[in-house]
């Protein structure tokens, strides 16, 4: 795909790998030339807005989710030490949510951002549904209002976002390599040919999920990423 500027836009890739290397590689690097004399670094990294749901409305009886606050301090701890600016924001309402976001999508800073970081925490459901403190969500509905023609001033920018939620009740089983072939080769898949100066609605996203469809998730990721954090 090519800019308005002539320059190609980069194709929407999925990477499995360490996320604060995938996310070193992603973003631009940041140089010694980048600081002040007083440290202070020159350019904006971008901001990264954390949602943590840990209590839901009592008529729902859904249980309440222990132990996340410390995945909000690793998070903080190893966002911040990539240079991104962590907003926390707890046990918000379906409407609260999509305020934040839609605000956040019409910031004028976001002119000067490097990229956007989107964390949310909370239980989940099968299909992509997430939880609010009084009712579902949906998963697209986190970045529905940050695709190029609703938000321009992060075309062409990474935009970052990682779940923290359950699929399911199901414990998943361990497996191991095997030498045994299906005999089958994969799905071959095309790339649809678009016009001159456009970008697909999705480029530059890349969204991470703690689970799969129909398995719960297990609340360490953050610590095994401020893990993998220190040994970079």
């Amino acid at each position: 795909m090519v800019r308005p500027n002539g320059a190609r836009e980069p194709p929407l890739l999925f990477i499995e790998m360490p996320v604060p290397f995938l996310l070193n590689f992603l973003l631009p690097p940041v140089y010694p030339a980048d600081y002040q004399d007083d440290g202070v670094l020159r350019v904006r990294r971008g901001k990264a807005l954390i949602f943590n749901v840990e209590k839901f409305a009592e008529h729902r009886k859904i249980p309440e989710r222990q132990g996340s606050e410390h995945d909000v301090a690793r998070l903080q701890e190893v966002l911040g030490s990539l240079q991104l600016t962590p907003i926390i924001h707890r046990n918000k309402t379906r409407q609260e949510v999509d305020n934040i976001l839609e605000d956040a999508s019409r910031d004028p800073d976001l002119a000067q951002d490097d990229c956007l970081v989107v964390v949310f925490m909370s239980h989940g459901g099968r299909h992509g549904m997430l939880e609010a403190v009084d009712r579902t969500l949906l998963l697209q509905e986190l970045w529905e209002c940050f695709i190029p023609n609703r938000c321009p001033l992060l075309w062409g920018k990474p935009k970052l976002f990682f779940v923290q939620a359950c699929e399911g009740y199901e414990a998943m089983a361990a497996a191991g390599p095997t030498t045994q072939s299906s005999g089958t080769s994969p799905p071959i898949s095309t790339d649809i040919i678009g016009e001159d100066n456009t970008i697909p609605s999705h480029a530059d996203f890349l969204i991470s999920k703690a689970s799969v469809p129909d398995w719960y998730s297990i609340q360490v990721f953050w610590k095994e990423l401020q893990r993998i954090q220190m040994d970079f």
